[in-house]
């Protein structure tokens, strides 16, 4: 199965195999934001998002830049996670990532489990503001979830 880890550093990982990041560092940016943002996004929207400073041209340029090379990585290591159209991108649904199973060990209560997959900065090397947004918000959670796991293992149980 194919997992994008996105806490504690930006990696695929299919089985055994952990992919070496593409040359570009915009391409893992995508892929980070791809993976953040699950479903098949606009192309304009993502570019805009990924490059907010720059005319529309050029951001939709950096985005086709950064897609080729981060496709051209997946295709050298036989990796099949990007679902691409003319106006579209995102991550094949078949893809899982560990936020996702952070997310569904939240929901299932299962709050070390969490903590213990949680622990870790989330796109950790990528310093655009979407991404410190995240990392932030995932601080957040995670501090709040460790005060809810401490408060469960330091209340008596009823006899």
């Amino acid at each position: 199965m194919v997992r994008i880890r996105l806490i504690g550093g930006v990696a695929v990982e299919d089985g055994d195999q952990t992919l070496a990041a593409p040359p570009s560092r915009r391409a893992w940016a995508l892929l980070g934001w791809l993976a953040l943002h699950p479903g098949v996004q606009s192309r304009a929207q993502v570019a805009a998002r990924l490059w907010p400073d720059v005319l529309d041209s050029s951001a939709r340029q950096s985005m086709r830049s950064a897609l080729w090379s981060l496709k051209q990585s997946l295709d050298e290591a036989g990796i099949d996670l990007l679902v691409t159209t003319r106006d579209r991108v995102g991550i094949a649904p078949h893809v899982e990532t560990d936020l996702t199973l952070f997310g569904e060990h939240v929901a299932a209560g299962r709050l070390a489990a969490a903590v213990a997959l949680g622990d870790g900065d989330l796109l950790a090397g990528l310093d655009d503001e979407w991404a410190l947004v995240a990392r932030d918000n995932h601080r957040e959670l995670l501090v709040a979830i460790m005060g809810r796991l401490s408060k469960q293992t330091s209340d008596p149980v009823d006899a």
